[in-house]
């Protein structure tokens, strides 16, 4: 809800929705992990990436640069993606929520943001939907450009998995 964190409980219509957590900062961008045990967040004053859990609070991821521009979280939640585009680097945070660690990747080529982007759940491959295309970023910093069809508006990579898939306006 804005700059703060509210936990809901039940299912959503029937639920109900609890006090803000008193995480001592607000937030600018968040992530919340598929098993809701942790909210991945960018600080609101200092754009500072940190890990929120509700058990132990707030910790920094180190390494991660300050102030990215979007971030997605791996649908298992164990790894994370920043985007920063006045620099045009995509930053992998593996090992979620108690061991980041961080890999930076430099896609200024594409010259934009992408509108869709995900990571599998190792933080081994993240890929990105931009105009120019589907681009897939494995170990080693590899860039693969990725045959689609045409239309593609949103990726995902599967649990567990380094399978990505794609959804179209059609299919």
């Amino acid at each position: 809800e804005g700059a703060h964190i509210r936990p809901m409980y039940g299912l959503p219509g029937a639920g109900a929705i609890g006090a803000p957590l008193a995480a001592g900062r607000d937030f600018a961008l968040s992530a919340i992990a598929p098993s809701q045990n942790f909210v991945l967040v960018t600080a609101a004053d200092t754009g500072e990436v940190m890990v929120y859990q509700p058990t132990s609070g707030l910790s920094t991821v180190s390494g991660a640069v300050a102030s990215p521009d979007a971030l997605a979280i791996s649908p298992g939640g164990t790894s994370a993606a920043l985007w920063f585009p006045l620099t045009g680097k995509l930053q992998i945070i593996s090992g979620l929520p108690d061991s980041p660690a961080v890999r930076t990747i430099d896609a200024s080529f594409l010259n934009a943001s992408p509108l869709s982007m995900t990571v599998t759940d190792d933080g081994q491959w993240a890929a990105g939907l931009w105009a120019a295309g589907v681009y897939a970023f494995g170990p080693s910093n590899v860039v693969i450009p990725l045959q689609t069809d045409p239309g593609v508006v949103a990726i995902s990579f599967f649990h567990n998995n380094h399978d990505l898939a794609l959804a179209t306006a059609s299919r």
